[in-house]
């Protein structure tokens, strides 16, 4: 399996550009396992484990099982434990949600997960017997890889045994309680008995309807007017109208893709001309705007706010928002007039600039109208910003507080001119 599993992460390059690369592990044998592969070839990663504090008590012993292993191995190991006081009506996606929070506040480049080809088998049946779809769990998912997809439980299972490799059963997975317990140990288990080769059909029919679905999108994008921008999608107002009756059906395919189901998409084409009403689904949320139906991907956890960023650590590349910024200091000025850079005079800076969101209040001078303040708010309606790019709207200040630029948009007048001789502080935004 070693040989077979390094290969596969080889053609499939899950690691060749990921600079920071976790696994979110478990104690059990699933993700021990992919641990010790992912050991055996040589990659750089680090460890994520989070405590669900159950099982009076078992839960903790498992976290400290997984810290071992790591400090074994000299492999840098991070815990999150699940916070009691936070208020939930379902405790298992309150965990879920706390536990790929936790995930998502260690910023990493890959998070790595060790779902293999028996969860995708379970996920297809629990979506068919839900009457959601066929569809079943992808090898990568934006910063999501899972490289075991490939690979049944009996082969993790013969070569972990094979390798000596440690792992705790977690006996939470025997309660049929659970659907996908009970998905697993009954029901499947059961209808194997009675259909030949159930896994490799039930894969092979939800590869087909993965194929035609991805059709219709082709189709149905082709009919309405789509277009995507960074992390947005535009759908025109217009477009959707001029499909009359078929419009909801039409739009339901669209947005299959995006987690909404028929229902909303019949609900969107009713309230389309309630310009800003909001839908959402399990992964993205739609407005309707002006002229658009805007589609955006959910937040998965609580972004920051607000950075500092010290002189001292340039030069240094800083993500924010959706945006990367390079922070560096250099001899020479660039052209000014660049939408995607920034320059000041080191002089006129302290310690420290700030990146941050805007804010409700936010007032600035805007470059070219000799020093008159014009407020945010009212700068984002002239430009006709929509309300999702306006929460996302990335800001660059002076310690003092002061707005120097509107990032990738405009810059202050009080600080773009500012002359200067020597060192520059330079912002790039990619």
């Amino acid at each position: 399996m070693f040989d077979s599993f390094s290969n596969h992460i080889e053609k499939e390059k899950f690691f060749s550009d990921k600079s920071r690369i976790i696994l979110a592990a478990s104690a059990g044998i699933d993700s021990m396992c992919l641990l010790h592969l992912m050991n055996q070839c040589g990659l750089s990663f680090e460890v994520a484990h989070f405590d669900h504090l159950t099982r009076e008590g078992k839960s903790s012993l498992e976290a400290e099982f997984v810290k071992s292993i790591c400090d074994d191995k000299s492999l840098p190991f991070h815990i999150g434990v699940f916070d009691k006081t936070k208020p939930y009506n379902n405790f298992q996606d309150e965990a879920r949600h706390q536990r790929y929070q936790f995930f998502k506040s260690l910023n990493p480049d890959c998070l790595v997960t060790a779902h293999h080809k028996d969860d995708t088998i379970e996920t297809i049946f629990m979506n068919f017997i839900r009457g959601k779809s066929l569809k079943g769990i992808d090898a990568v998912n934006d910063n999501i890889v899972r490289p075991l997809l490939q690979y049944s439980k009996a082969e993790i299972i013969d070569y972990s045994d094979s390798e000596g490799i440690p792992f705790i059963e977690d006996e939470s997975n025997f309660d049929n309680n659970y659907l996908r317990n009970f998905v697993r140990n009954e029901s499947l288990p059961q209808i194997k008995t009675q259909i030949d080769k159930l896994e490799e059909r039930l894969i092979s029919l939800s590869n087909r309807f993965e194929q035609k679905d991805r059709i219709l999108y082709v189709l149905a994008k082709k009919v309405l007017d789509i277009r995507e921008n960074t992390d947005l999608i535009f759908i025109t107002i217009e477009s959707i109208q001029s499909l009359k009756e078929d419009a909801a059906e039409i739009l339901s395919v669209a947005l299959k893709t995006y987690g909404f189901n028929t229902s909303q998409s019949y609900d969107m084409v009713r309230s389309i001309s309630e310009t800003g009403k909001l839908f959402e689904s399990s992964t993205h949320k739609a407005l309707i705007d002006r002229k658009n139906l805007i589609i955006e991907k959910l937040d998965s956890g609580d972004k920051a706010e607000e950075i500092s960023i010290t002189l001292s650590s340039m030069p240094c590349t800083m993500k924010f928002s959706d945006s990367k910024f390079k922070f560096e200091i250099s001899e020479s000025t660039d052209e000014l007039t660049c939408k995607m850079r920034f320059q000041i005079p080191i002089s006129s800076v302290r310690e420290k600039v700030i990146l941050r969101l805007w804010r409700p209040g936010d007032v600035f001078y805007p470059s070219g109208m000799n020093m008159q303040s014009q407020s945010l708010k009212k700068y984002f309606t002239n430009i006709k910003m929509d309300r999702f790019s306006k929460a996302k709207q990335v800001l660059l200040c002076h310690e003092n507080g002061d707005i120097m630029w509107i990032c990738g948009m405009r810059k202050d007048e009080r600080y773009w001119r500012i002359a200067g001789s020597g060192r520059y502080l330079t912002v790039t935004m990619h």
